[in-house]
């Protein structure tokens, strides 16, 4: 009987400490945030923002239907604040159609709410209560004055924390934007997730501070899955066959033409967007002949003419405001059903005087992502824009899914130094037990 008895408490001490209670996150990177963003569809739960309209953590409008975000609060010492819009507006709009008052309206880089006690471990939150134990997908828009380096942490019962240092405003006038993407599933319906954005440290100037902008919760969309390998630097010198590699889509960019179209594109093939610009920047440039790329591309099912042949070292393409971290090129991937795709994504850089190096991010519906920040080009004195290939394997949650991939300057060293995207390849992934060759 005392065994039944000691077997029954250690069960219910298991089924105590069980938990599935997750948060999982990814940051957009710094200065992502520049367009406009609908916190109707991002926030079918709830959203909030601040604005210079009002003062104190009151938002200045939230979801007409929705009371899961509280007021922001502060985290620290001092008192909650909101910028003026002269000196301190975020880069980022908002637009939305199910509002409290007004109900429906754009709201142009909003001022957002900051702690006014400006010393490291300060800043501002927010608690968001999950009413149900579905997954939760979270996105918080952030901002920052005067180069200040910040943190964002959220918390949950029963979960690991969430941290991430990566925020960094720049260093002009602009007060650079981004957003993190949480996915939260609580252990009990009602339990509290904690947000907390603070500066990390103490500047030269005593008077930076982080930011935050707006918040909005919605259910997750299903999730898929995403993996991804880097070939490391300077490794891809051969020659590679697109047709190959690009059984479903393929596209490359070389100096025959201007923008964001590619080169050259699979004959059928309708996968792979244009190149988009990431950050600022005006223009997607392609790089001369001198200082090409250092690999080949082999094709017999193009589209354009000629619709068969050999490309010696692509020039690819690039973002025209370079030196700018954060800044950097992109395309989105359509993947019609869940299959699992193989992406080839081949890349490059252009270094002046010292190192380029790339953050290179790819993110699936669902919050599924991919981080990888080891790209560098070779140190000045070579002219030759030295190559790295990603593959990336992919399976959407839902067909029709867009496959979103960011290749950015993660870090901003004297001279020109630029990121380059020279092609894409995707296929659906062989069979197990079949070998593929790359070349």
């Amino acid at each position: 009987m005392k065994t039944m008895e000691v077997l029954t408490v250690v069960a219910a001490l298991f089924a105590v400490s069980a938990t599935g209670a997750t948060i999982e996150g990814y940051f957009s990177g710094n200065a992502a945030a520049t367009g406009t963003y609908n916190l109707s569809e991002l926030g079918s739960e709830d959203w909030v923002y601040w604005d210079t309209d009002s003062s104190g953590g009151t938002p200045s409008n939230s979801r007409q239907v929705g009371n899961l975000i509280s007021n922001a609060v502060l985290v620290g010492t001092g008192s909650l604040a909101r910028p003026s819009t002269a000196n301190y507006n975020t880069t980022l709009d908002f637009t939305y159609t199910d509002g409290v008052d007004p109900s429906s309206g754009t709201v142009s880089k909003p001022s957002g709410v900051f702690n006014n006690e400006f010393t490291a471990g300060n800043g501002v939150g927010v608690v968001i209560d999950l009413p149900s134990t579905k997954t939760y997908q979270i996105t918080i828009f952030v901002s920052g004055y005067d180069a200040v380096a910040g943190t964002l942490t959220a918390s949950l019962p029963g979960a690991t924390d969430f941290v991430n240092a990566e925020y960094k405003d720049g260093t002009s006038s602009v007060k650079d934007s981004a957003f993190f993407t949480l996915f939260v599933t609580a252990d009990n319906a009602g339990d509290d997730l904690t947000i907390e954005f603070i500066k990390h440290m103490n500047n030269a100037n005593q008077y930076d501070f982080v930011i935050l902008a707006g918040v909005a919760v919605g259910i997750a969309p299903p999730r898929g899955s995403l993996e991804g390998a880097f070939s490391g630097n300077a490794s891809a010198t051969g020659t590679y066959n697109l047709t190959e590699l690009g059984s479903e889509d393929w596209v490359y960019w070389d100096r025959d033409s201007s923008g964001g179209t590619p080169s050259n594109s699979r004959q059928g093939g309708n996968l792979i967007s244009d190149a988009l610009l990431v950050g600022t920047g005006s223009t997607l440039g392609r790089p001369s002949t001198v200082g090409s790329t250092t690999l080949d591309f082999t094709y017999t099912d193009g589209a354009e003419d000629p619709t068969s042949g050999t490309v010696s070292k692509p020039s690819g393409v690039f973002n025209d405001a370079y030196d700018v971290v954060g800044n950097g090129v992109g395309f989105t991937v359509d993947l019609p059903t869940v299959n699992t795709y193989i992406i080839s994504v081949f890349v490059s850089g252009a270094s002046q005087s010292n190192d380029t190096e790339g953050r290179f991010t790819a993110v699936l519906p669902g919050g599924v992502s991919y981080v990888n920040t080891e790209f560098a080009d070779a140190p000045p004195g070579d002219s030759d824009r030295d190559c790295a290939i990603f593959t990336l394997t992919a399976t959407p949650g839902t067909a029709g899914d867009d496959l979103t991939v960011e290749f950015t300057l993660r870090t901003d060293p004297s001279g020109v130094n630029y990121v380059i995207l020279a092609g894409v390849a995707v296929r659906i992934a062989p069979t197990q037990g079949t070998v593929i060759s790359i070349r």
